[in-house]
């Protein structure tokens, strides 16, 4: 006669493979809820392409007049300096191309644009005006400009819909450059202005850049005076 531990272990046997169905049923389950849930976070998630013009101009007569730029101090902090009255020759249109490719609305908060051209002979003679990082190998230009938030304040932000594509044009005065101009973009997609003080907000992001390079020619006036490289 079967014993009750027998019995037992007899209806376990038989029930065993129905919980191993259980178990890889509720785990097919976990998986495609996980799936979908990981493809609605990617949907949800901004998709924003980022590239930069610029449209360069020698203008037919020079201004004199005193320029702002924002600068890090010996501390890291960035800050407002206004510059000396000096000879601006080139009016600089930049062009920032945004797309919007995700499915979400994207609130533009934080937007700037920085100026760089080739540094002083006299400072950097032997090497024709350019610096090196040594550790990165990378070419050290001299910045001419950077913009505080071209985002304005009253505005607050600019709204990006879902698959479109939209440019943001900014014009700035700067003096003559030396052989070249380096065109930078840069934006942040926190939620919260940060721009021109901080890189990063409360979302812990880091900015978008892009940039373009144009060589500056000699030429009269009236000519455009730059071409991309």
């Amino acid at each position: 006669m079967e014993t009750g531990v027998e019995f037992w272990q007899q209806i376990k046997a038989v029930l065993e493979p129905f919980r191993i169905v259980v178990e890889l049923l509720a785990f097919m389950i976990g998986a495609i809820w996980g799936y979908v849930k990981f493809r609605e976070y990617r949907e949800l998630k901004h998709f924003i392409q980022f590239d930069i013009d610029a449209n360069i101009i020698r203008l037919p007569q020079s201004v004199m007049a005193n320029s702002v730029t924002y600068e890090r101090d010996r501390s890291g902090n960035k800050k407002m300096e206004v510059l000396p009255e000096q000879e601006l020759m080139y009016a600089v249109e930049v062009y920032l191309k945004f797309e919007n490719k995700g499915k979400t609305r994207f609130r533009l908060y934080n937007a700037e644009v920085a100026l760089n051209t080739m540094r002083d002979t006299g400072t950097h003679a032997r090497s024709g005006g350019a610096k090196f990082d040594k550790n990165t190998g990378r070419t050290v230009l001299k910045r001419l400009r950077t913009s505080g938030n071209i985002v304005p304040e009253k505005t607050g932000y600019y709204y990006m819909e879902p698959g479109v594509a939209q440019t943001i044009s900014y014009l700035i005065l700067i003096p003559e450059p030396k052989s070249l101009l380096q065109v930078i973009g840069k934006f942040s997609m926190e939620q919260e202005r940060i721009f021109p003080y901080k890189e990063k907000g409360k979302l812990g992001l880091l900015p978008h850049t892009a940039s373009k390079t144009f060589k500056v020619h000699s030429t009269s006036p009236e000519q455009k005076t730059a071409t991309p490289q």
